[in-house]
């Protein structure tokens, strides 16, 4: 399994100072996590399932996803960079994209993992002034998007006409550093159109860490997945399958309570709370040894502690558990 963090970079009682978003991002590339990942959003979203606006901080500092993650790109060597995940409709258009993703390929030295989705962040879109069509609408322009994105990176000149995008004889010069092109991964659950996207075009999948992720439940899934890579006649072996989660770690059972206490939703039940990877080190790795026998080979996991500038929960986590996964 390999092992990505997804760092905070503003939610309201959490950091937003680069130095400290920095600090993280080297600390990960120390203790071997294979990838960190950026959010893309406008205004920190709040600790809760299902916000109303008036539960949003408005004015708590969010910094944004892709200049910051350039940033990093260039304070790091070896960890893989990701977006967790681009907003499509926020990134237009699309063959503009494609080039932001080709110089950031070139910046890190071929270290991009392009993670994007169709958005879904109402306020979001209000705010800023973005036409919120329909969800199907969205992820239809999704798919045009991966089409453009991905002859940008492969074609000299490309052309494409669709109902929302179109490029002419289009000019991407640098291609990105990875062949044929920086590996992209999907994030959503959506059974009838999102999969679809995923055979087509995606080379990982990501279940989303607010839904608890099931064997029976993902098992169902998956059957949807390589259903349509038969239809498309692609293999479903080459897609990864990615699991996005929520960590709470320690040693000591009553520090982690105390820590779940203070980052759990108030609207959460604990019982609701607990799906997620929480316990001692000797019980995440029970929980994940289920991760892998499900077929998901990537985590990416949210530390909540980390975003108040504590690093203990990553040290331990990297120490005590990715040993354990090493190789496997």
């Amino acid at each position: 399994m390999e092992f990505g963090v997804s760092v905070p970079h503003g939610k309201p009682g959490q950091h937003t100072d680069y130095g400290m978003i920095r600090e993280a991002a080297l600390e990960c590339e120390r203790l071997g996590f294979d990838s960190i990942y950026l959010s893309d959003h406008v205004v920190p979203r709040p600790n809760t399932p299902y916000p109303e606006r008036d539960e949003y901080d408005l004015d708590v500092p969010y910094l944004e996803c892709w200049t910051l993650l350039s940033a990093l790109a260039a304070e790091t060597n070896s960890v893989k960079l990701g977006t967790f995940t681009l907003c499509n409709s926020f990134r237009q258009p699309p063959s503009l994209l494609a080039k932001m993703a080709a110089t950031l390929d070139h910046i890190s030295g071929g270290r991009l993992i392009f993670g994007i989705g169709a958005g879904y962040n109402e306020l979001e879109y209000n705010m800023y002034g973005v036409p919120y069509p329909k969800p199907s609408v969205r992820l239809r322009q999704l798919g045009e998007a991966l089409h453009v994105i991905k002859k940008m990176w492969t074609e000299d000149r490309p052309t494409f006409t669709g109902r929302y995008y179109s490029i002419s004889e289009a000019i991407c010069n640098p291609k990105p550093v990875q062949k044929p092109h920086p590996p992209i991964l999907i994030g959503g659950r959506g059974r009838r159109i999102t999969l679809k996207l995923v055979a087509e075009h995606a080379d990982a999948w990501n279940w989303p860490p607010a839904v608890p992720c099931t064997p029976e439940v993902y098992k169902e899934y998956c059957e949807i997945l390589e259903r349509n890579c038969d239809a498309l006649g692609t293999d479903p072996e080459r897609i990864v399958r990615s699991l996005g989660d929520i960590c709470h770690i320690s040693r000591d059972e009553g520090e982690l309570r105390r820590e779940v206490a203070r980052f759990k939703p108030d609207e959460l039940a604990m019982d609701d709370y607990m799906f997620h990877l929480i316990g001692i080190p000797e019980e995440c790795i029970e929980k994940l040894n289920v991760y892998r026998d499900l077929g998901i080979s990537e985590l990416v996991l949210q530390f909540p502690s980390l975003g108040t500038g504590d690093l203990e929960g990553i040290r331990l986590f990297a120490e005590s558990v990715i040993p354990a996964f090493k190789g496997n």
